[in-house]
Protein backbone atom coordinates (compact mmCIF):
# COMPACT_ATOMS: atom_id res chain seq x y z
CA UNK A 1 0.00 0.00 0.00
CA UNK A 2 1.15 4.05 -0.71
CA UNK A 3 2.33 4.98 2.86
CA UNK A 4 2.98 8.25 1.43
CA UNK A 5 0.90 10.28 -1.19
CA UNK A 6 3.78 12.28 -1.54
CA UNK A 7 5.76 10.14 -3.57
CA UNK A 8 3.36 9.98 -6.76
CA UNK A 9 5.29 12.86 -7.67
CA UNK A 10 5.49 12.24 -11.10
CA UNK A 11 2.74 12.85 -13.30
CA UNK A 12 1.91 9.71 -16.61
CA UNK A 13 -0.70 9.51 -19.42
CA UNK A 14 -2.01 6.27 -20.17
CA UNK A 15 -2.67 6.26 -23.96
CA UNK A 16 -5.35 3.50 -25.55
CA UNK A 17 -5.31 2.71 -29.22
CA UNK A 18 -8.47 3.51 -31.28
CA UNK A 19 -9.22 1.05 -33.89
CA UNK A 20 -10.97 3.82 -35.87
CA UNK A 21 -8.48 6.17 -36.07
CA UNK A 22 -6.12 4.65 -39.03
CA UNK A 23 -4.13 6.26 -41.58
CA UNK A 24 -5.40 5.77 -45.54
CA UNK A 25 -3.64 2.29 -45.94
CA UNK A 26 -5.43 0.98 -42.96
CA UNK A 27 -2.90 0.98 -40.65
CA UNK A 28 -2.58 2.52 -37.06
CA UNK A 29 -0.69 5.50 -36.73
CA UNK A 30 0.56 7.91 -33.94
CA UNK A 31 -2.03 9.43 -34.09
CA UNK A 32 -4.22 6.28 -32.96
CA UNK A 33 -3.24 6.69 -29.77
CA UNK A 34 -5.69 8.56 -27.27
CA UNK A 35 -4.90 9.35 -24.08
CA UNK A 36 -7.58 7.59 -21.83
CA UNK A 37 -6.28 9.37 -18.28
CA UNK A 38 -3.50 11.56 -16.58
CA UNK A 39 -2.04 9.76 -13.43
CA UNK A 40 -0.03 10.84 -10.58
CA UNK A 41 2.98 7.97 -9.91
CA UNK A 42 6.30 7.27 -8.69
CA UNK A 43 8.45 5.57 -11.00
CA UNK A 44 11.41 3.48 -10.73
CA UNK A 45 14.42 2.08 -12.59
CA UNK A 46 13.90 -1.87 -12.71
CA UNK A 47 17.20 -2.82 -11.49
CA UNK A 48 17.36 -6.76 -12.69
CA UNK A 49 16.86 -5.44 -16.02
CA UNK A 50 17.78 -1.41 -16.28
CA UNK A 51 18.83 -0.69 -19.88
CA UNK A 52 19.33 -3.32 -22.29
CA UNK A 53 20.76 -2.82 -26.03
CA UNK A 54 18.68 -4.96 -29.11
CA UNK A 55 19.73 -5.54 -32.44
CA UNK A 56 16.55 -5.57 -34.88
CA UNK A 57 16.80 -5.11 -38.18
CA UNK A 58 19.83 -4.02 -38.43
CA UNK A 59 18.93 -1.17 -36.23
CA UNK A 60 20.01 -0.84 -32.22
CA UNK A 61 18.29 -0.18 -29.83
CA UNK A 62 18.25 0.15 -25.48
CA UNK A 63 15.17 -0.95 -23.64
CA UNK A 64 14.61 0.77 -21.64
CA UNK A 65 12.51 -1.03 -18.22
CA UNK A 66 10.73 0.92 -15.38
CA UNK A 67 8.45 0.49 -12.59
CA UNK A 68 4.85 2.89 -12.11
CA UNK A 69 3.78 2.62 -8.90
CA UNK A 70 0.04 4.57 -9.05
CA UNK A 71 -3.37 4.06 -7.12
CA UNK A 72 -5.73 1.72 -8.52
CA UNK A 73 -7.71 2.33 -11.27
CA UNK A 74 -10.74 0.48 -13.83
CA UNK A 75 -10.36 -0.51 -16.82
CA UNK A 76 -6.28 -1.12 -17.35
CA UNK A 77 -5.44 -3.15 -20.23
CA UNK A 78 -1.90 -4.85 -21.28
CA UNK A 79 -2.88 -3.48 -24.45
CA UNK A 80 -2.34 0.92 -23.36
CA UNK A 81 0.52 2.57 -23.03
CA UNK A 82 2.40 5.18 -20.71
CA UNK A 83 3.44 8.32 -21.86
CA UNK A 84 6.64 9.31 -19.32
CA UNK A 85 8.57 12.08 -20.03
CA UNK A 86 6.59 12.35 -23.94
CA UNK A 87 8.41 9.38 -24.35
CA UNK A 88 5.77 6.00 -24.70
CA UNK A 89 6.74 2.50 -22.72
CA UNK A 90 4.93 -0.56 -23.64
CA UNK A 91 3.13 -2.19 -20.74
CA UNK A 92 4.72 -5.46 -19.43
CA UNK A 93 3.37 -6.32 -16.54
CA UNK A 94 0.52 -5.51 -14.20
CA UNK A 95 0.28 -5.72 -10.61
CA UNK A 96 -2.80 -5.11 -8.58
CA UNK A 97 -0.70 -5.26 -5.32
CA UNK A 98 -2.21 -7.98 -3.13
CA UNK A 99 -5.64 -7.94 -5.60
CA UNK A 100 -6.68 -5.33 -2.46
CA UNK A 101 -8.07 -2.60 -5.81
CA UNK A 102 -5.55 -0.28 -4.01
CA UNK A 103 -2.70 0.03 -5.87
CA UNK A 104 -1.17 -0.96 -9.38
CA UNK A 105 2.60 -1.74 -10.04
CA UNK A 106 2.91 -1.62 -13.82
CA UNK A 107 6.12 -2.77 -15.26
CA UNK A 108 6.81 -0.78 -18.50
CA UNK A 109 9.44 -1.24 -21.50
CA UNK A 110 10.38 1.71 -23.65
CA UNK A 111 12.89 1.59 -26.90
CA UNK A 112 15.27 5.12 -27.17
CA UNK A 113 16.55 4.30 -30.56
Amino acid sequence: MIENPGCLNKVVKVQRLNQSNKNNRGFNSEQSWETIKTIRCSIATEESKSIRTAYKSGVIANLDYKIVTCRYFEDLRHSDRLIINNKPFDIEIINNVEEANKEYRIWVKGVNL
